[in-house]
């Protein structure tokens, strides 16, 4: 039993170091130019190692965003349950800890994973599954009498979507840093639906 108990435990860490190494690889690199074999040799095992683990680079590239986004998920109810943050101090929170994520990230790595249907299938699932809370997010906001009462937040999200989705077809990241995109589109609509007393909580929070 405790042997058994040692391997899994030596299993999961060793998928870990796996996936985090490659997602760091593949957003750096781009994921074509990152071979199996560089994984295997970055992390000092044998590239049968990782084929027998995850079998392609599709599953590990899926396995790494899967990852991404529950570690976020993770820090992010991490903050609100001990933080007793307002949702400005969450939203500049989220906004920090993508902008750092993102300056790793080549150019390349958002054209190439358009060419894996299992991931665009992955990320839309995400997004659909957040929906529910992003709305109640929002209400929260109205409650707490930083975000505007008088919005349509189904059709505001709406027009996100689509807008977030022509900034990817028109792969405007080859043009701009996703930090000013970030910058430029995401905080101008956070501003859009916020209160007076919304805006200013959030201009004091961008400075500090």
């Amino acid at each position: 039993m405790e042997v058994s108990t040692h391997l899994n435990a030596y299993r999961r860490d060793l998928e870990d170091k796996i996936v985090d190494a490659a997602l760091k690889m593949f957003v750096a690199q781009g994921i074509k130019a990152v071979r199996m074999d560089d994984i295997a040799q970055h992390l000092h095992i044998s590239k049968r190692t990782v084929y027998e683990i995850f079998g392609d680079k599709e599953s590990l590239l899926i396995a790494g965003i899967k990852k991404h986004h529950d570690d976020l998920t993770s820090t992010m109810q991490y903050y609100e349950h001990f933080g007793s943050p307002t949702v400005i101090d969450v939203i500049v929170k989220y906004y920090r800890i993508q902008v750092e994520f993102g300056k790793d990230i080549n150019p390349i790595f958002y054209s190439e994973i358009k060419k894996y249907p299992k991931v665009l299938a992955l990320l839309d699932e995400r997004a659909q599954s957040t929906k529910v809370a992003k709305k109640a997010f929002f209400e929260r906001g109205v409650k707490e009498g930083y975000f505007r009462s008088n919005l349509d937040y189904v059709l505001v999200d709406r027009i996100g979507e689509l807008t977030l989705k022509s900034i990817m077809t028109n792969e405007l990241y080859k043009e701009f840093s996703m930090q000013k995109i970030f910058d430029n589109y995401m905080v101008a609509v956070i501003r859009g639906i916020c209160t007076p007393s919304g805006v200013k909580l959030l201009e004091d929070a961008m400075k500090r």
